[in-house]
């Protein structure tokens, strides 16, 4: 992201997308108008590819002027998560659990957020909004994965009976596979429940090399291999 400063040196001026880019050294650019009728405020936005000038991306918001800065946020928030999923995602992203699909996005987002404060309260909410995220998209791994993570902390934490814990995280977490068979977070999950329902070593170590396999610093990967390592005395 390129300062301020720097970017609206071009406001108003006729230059080529190219030029600018060149100027600034950058690979995208984020091109936009705001237009005023009575109490309604259009913002377009759209995002270009300066390489080539091909526009990867576009919206158009319509939002009251009741309050300005109110407006002003909720719009910069959902271009920058549109932006992360675009940059980051695609169809490309499916084999890793991404998602095109803002409002799932945002729900997994929110549902991320409550997993960390890791009360029995947080974990019920991040199961709801994930299960709607799901909903919306049904092929989003990482929302499959992050579900099956829920239901194992629900588990460690004695809130689920370990049997119907395990078996429903090793379901889950086999779903995500499926739909994202590169997702390395997932196969770590799937580990912890080898471990912990069959006391299966030899499928928890193959999952776990699967894992580090795809990702060799991912931290979920690692934890489950060091807890196989200490549980087999290495």
């Amino acid at each position: 992201m390129i300062a301020r400063t720097s970017s609206f040196a071009f406001k108003g001026e006729k230059i080529e997308i190219a030029e600018i880019a060149k100027k600034l050294n950058v690979a995208h650019v984020l091109e936009g108008s705001v237009r005023k009728s009575g109490n309604t405020l259009r913002i377009s936005a759209q995002l270009i590819r300066t390489a080539d000038s091909t526009h990867l991306w576009s919206e158009t918001y319509d939002r009251p002027l009741d309050d300005i800065f109110k407006v002003q946020d909720e719009i910069a928030n959902a271009i920058v998560q549109a932006l992360q999923i675009r940059l980051a995602g695609g169809e490309l992203s499916r084999q890793k659990g991404g998602t095109q699909n803002l409002e799932a996005y945002q729900l997994y987002l929110r549902a991320k957020r409550a997993v960390n404060q890791n009360t029995r309260e947080s974990l019920d909410a991040a199961g709801g909004y994930l299960e709607q995220a799901i909903k919306l998209d049904p092929g989003y791994g990482m929302a499959w994965y992050s579900l099956a993570t829920v239901v194992s902390m629900k588990t460690d934490n004695v809130w689920l009976a370990p049997t119907e814990g395990w078996e429903r995280v090793r379901q889950l977490a086999q779903h995500a596979l499926q739909l994202s068979p590169d997702l390395a977070e997932a196969h770590a999950r799937l580990q912890w429940a080898y471990m912990s329902l069959d006391l299966d070593w030899p499928a928890a170590e193959a999952e776990g090399r699967r894992a580090l396999a795809i990702d060799p610093t991912n931290p979920s990967a690692l934890m489950a291999a060091g807890r196989l390592s200490a549980t087999l005395g290495r």
